[in-house]
């Protein structure tokens, strides 16, 4: 009987990139449930040194293929020309933020005039068609031989093509006839990051929000895009996750005093704030001057773009504990984090995504609004997937020093203050947190094959 379900089986590719994605559709509860549905192909690329790694999953149906990503150069080219060439956006602030910052090259300087005047004609969808007509011919040779081996029902990525690993199977799904979703992207990618989208068939979003922009601004129907929650969040509600540690334990095994405060950072990409490592400094002498409440923990969770060697003046600090970015389960580093959250007092960062973690959560949130000069070269609190966390309230924005002094004393003597703001965000912008949007998007895939 077993046998004879798997034959009849049907067949999905999953082409995923880029070490959050692979941990969060290859590491937790998706990749099992999807191949309790369906036969999976996971296509990944032979430097991703998170192929080999003994926590991806790894089951009867599902097997691993290493794509060459054969148009790797044309798809860098074609990048550069979109960044150029496409203006159909250029009413979002953040993509008049892009237009302004693009490199000044002679060859950018001639460009433009001739891309806003033809901002009709510019477009995503003439884009994709350029870059379906001149894909190697090698790469879709190699396609039509795995779709003649597997006869894949549905090709699936985390983002909308927005990496050139992604964008390959997009592009060839779409030349093949074969249908294409993408189940994992970004709060910001159809807004920040438009200029880049291969938009596929249909869409899993995070939220209703996002499926209002991708209807409204890229005019997908309401029957194609579904909202399932954050699968990146499920092990935060999952009933049956592995009990955190204690506060105490926790701190401690950080190397961190449980009987003080803790404020937590949250760094992002050092490109796009690079004031992060005077603000460490900065809060250890506002600590030790006797500015800041309770002598408290200085608690620095890396981005995985923040590499620790820059941070290594602080290794020694008393009460500073910096936690580099080490590739791991979702479900080992969810519950890590979530510990990390809980146990924080205060947490700061740049306008970054982990905000809605915090949210989640219900912790104390505040965002670095200053230097001006830094803050001007990239606006996120201003872009319009942030906007609504500073508009409602959900964090509160320090423009120097001793406004944030003033914000992390304030929220250690009245950790409630804003709880119902960050509420109405987890409201809108998390939605459901149950612990089964990975089982919800399966269910999804399994409607749209059927």
């Amino acid at each position: 009987m077993l046998d004879l379900k798997f034959k009849t089986m049907r067949t999905i590719f999953l082409f995923v990139d880029k070490d959050l994605l692979i941990r969060d559709l290859l590491t937790g509860n998706f990749l099992p449930q999807l191949a309790t549905k369906f036969k999976v192909v996971v296509f990944m690329q032979e430097k991703s040194y998170l192929r080999n790694k003994d926590f991806l999953f790894r089951g009867g149906n599902v097997k691993y293929e290493i794509w060459p990503v054969y148009n790797n150069r044309f798809l860098d080219w074609m990048k550069t020309f979109r960044s150029v060439f496409i203006r159909q956006f250029d009413y979002l602030n953040v993509q008049q933020f892009k237009k302004r910052n693009l490199p000044r090259t002679k060859f950018n300087r001639w460009l433009l005039p001739l891309a806003s005047a033809g901002r009709s004609i510019f477009t995503l969808n003439l884009f994709k068609f350029l870059e379906k007509r001149f894909l190697s011919g090698k790469s879709k040779k190699n396609f039509r031989n795995y779709i003649e081996q597997h006869h894949p029902n549905l090709l699936i990525t985390a983002s909308c093509g927005i990496m050139n690993f992604e964008a390959e199977g997009l592009l060839l799904a779409e030349v093949c006839d074969l249908p294409t979703v993408a189940v994992n992207f970004n709060w910001d990618n159809l807004t920040s990051k438009v200029r880049s989208l291969r938009l596929p068939n249909k869409l899993v979003v995070w939220n209703e929000s996002i499926k209002a922009i991708a209807k409204e601004m890229h005019g997908y129907k309401d029957s194609d895009v579904f909202v399932s929650g954050i699968v990146r969040f499920d092990p935060y509600f999952n009933k049956d996750a592995p009990r955190l540690p204690s506060r105490e334990e926790f701190l401690r095994s950080k190397g961190l005093d449980p009987n003080n405060k803790t404020i937590v950072y949250a760094s992002t990409a050092d490109f796009v704030y690079p004031f992060q490592k005077k603000l460490i400094s900065l809060l250890i002498e506002l600590r030790d001057q006797g500015k800041l409440l309770s002598w408290p923990n200085i608690f620095v969770r890396l981005h995985y773009k923040d590499p620790i060697d820059g941070y290594r003046q602080f290794l020694s600090q008393p009460g500073v504990y910096i936690e580099a970015y080490a590739s791991t389960s979702l479900e080992r580093d969810a519950l890590n984090l979530k510990a990390t959250l809980l146990y924080g007092d205060v947490h700061l960062n740049y306008a970054s995504t982990i905000s809605l973690d915090v949210c989640a959560l219900n912790r104390p949130l505040i965002n670095l609004a200053f230097p001006v000069e830094v803050v001007a070269r990239f606006p996120n609190q201003d872009f319009p997937h942030y906007h609504p966390l500073v508009q409602i309230g959900a964090t509160r924005l320090a423009h120097d020093p001793m406004e944030l002094v003033g914000l992390i004393n304030g929220y250690f003597l009245n950790p409630g203050l804003d709880s119902e703001k960050r509420k109405i965000i987890a409201d809108n912008l998390i939605g459901n947190t149950d612990g089964l949007s990975h089982k919800r998007i399966v269910d999804f895939l399994v409607d749209i094959v059927s």
